[in-house]
């Protein structure tokens, strides 16, 4: 039985997931600190999500299901579980990922020791193709500064009360980056974050998902509002300048350079390049972009979004090299695209299939096949 109140509340958004639900939920039930509660928020799953769900609730008490009346979206349901959670601490999970089994018990024991609001552990990326890629080296630069906690929310706990506290959220609306609006509000106002690199949240790459290699008009809307979002947040602390530009500079790299490849639309192109130049003109620091960003700060101080577009266009520095495979010489059903990390990415009908790594010749240099 466990104490009234747990050690910590861990909650899954769900919608739609019923093939990878009971691998996440038995990640949860089987952690080798047993004082925690599971809040899962069924998002009006259209599949037989919530009958997996109810099924779990039934069989153990530490389970409880919310249900929404309505699709809502992924930050309604993960605020819902903030609302409804009793912990010292709070953790995310998505449904398709699931954790090591020691997972909570070494982040709360980490969380205790230090007195951190937040404790971050390992992430284990695992690619369509079963091969992995650990984040050891970023856990390493939030040792250094806690800025760089940037990147997701669900390998992490959190102190209830520094989450309610702050009333930090995530923002309503968005289907894209909402996570990353509320990591960087939390590093910012996180007293200290400790991180424990050897145990692992398993982030599972799944065909088709919401970080498949296109983003659609919505997506890439949202995530301008996003960074707008943080833009307006960070403009309102007393932050250093290199502290600012790190707290900011993944998302306007993304904005600036890898957005612009995330879509084939001319007009959301120029969208985005349009959305870069209305960051610029918020920016703070802007002699930091000119420090760090000199190859396209002339067209940013210009104000000159064609040629922003033409330069981002032409640049190879972030773009892949692309193959279609054709039927009847005109209807795109392939894409095989090659990265300069000699990864290559297989999509069929739109829907990443497979990532692979090239092997190396025996004179080190690699396959340009």
């Amino acid at each position: 039985m466990i104490n009234t109140i747990p050690k910590i509340s861990v909650i899954i958004p769900v919608y739609n997931v019923a093939q990878y639900l009971e691998r996440c939920i038995d990640s949860l039930i089987k952690q080798t600190l047993s004082d925690i509660e599971i809040i899962c928020i069924d998002d009006k799953s259209t599949d037989n999500s919530l009958d997996i769900l109810r099924k779990y609730e039934q069989a153990d008490k530490r389970i409880h299901v919310i249900a929404l009346d309505k699709n809502s979206g992924v930050a309604v349901a993960r605020n819902t579980g903030i609302k409804a959670a009793c912990g010292q601490y709070l953790g995310f999970v998505d449904p398709d990922d699931y954790v090591n089994l020691d997972f909570y018990e070494k982040l709360y024991a980490k969380a205790v020791e230090t007195g951190a609001d937040i404790t971050v552990g390992n992430i284990r990326e695992r690619m369509l193709d079963n091969t992995t890629r650990d984040f050891t080296k970023w856990l390493s630069q939030i040792e250094e500064n806690k800025i760089f906690f940037n990147y997701t929310q669900w390998c992490a706990i959190y102190k209830t009360e520094f989450i309610k506290n702050n009333q930090v959220q995530n923002p309503q609306g968005l289907s894209s980056s909402e996570d990353t609006v509320f990591v960087i509000k939390c590093a910012i106002l996180a007293n200290k974050i400790a991180i424990v690199p050897d145990t692992f949240y398993n982030y599972v790459r799944v065909a088709g998902s919401l970080s498949s290699e296109y983003l659609s008009d919505d997506k890439i809307e949202h995530k301008i509002q996003a960074a707008n979002l943080i833009l307006d947040f960070l403009n309102e602390q007393n932050l250093s300048e290199q502290d600012y530009y790190a707290a900011f500079a993944g998302m306007f790299r993304f904005m600036a350079h890898y957005c612009f490849f995330r879509t084939t639309k001319a007009k959301t192109r120029m969208l985005i390049m349009n959305a870069t130049l209305d960051l610029f003109k918020k920016f703070k620091h802007k002699d930091m972009l000119q420090k760090y960003e000199p190859k396209i700060y002339p067209y940013l101080v210009c104000d000159d979004t064609d040629g922003l577009y033409e330069y981002i266009a032409t640049t190879n520095l972030r773009k892949p090299a692309v193959t279609k495979i054709k039927l009847f010489n005109c209807i795109p059903v392939a894409r095989i695209k090659k990265y300069r990390n000699n990864h290559v990415r297989v999509s069929l009908l739109g829907i990443p299939l497979i990532s692979l790594k090239l092997p190396k010749n025996n004179d080190g240099v690699k396959y340009n096949g």
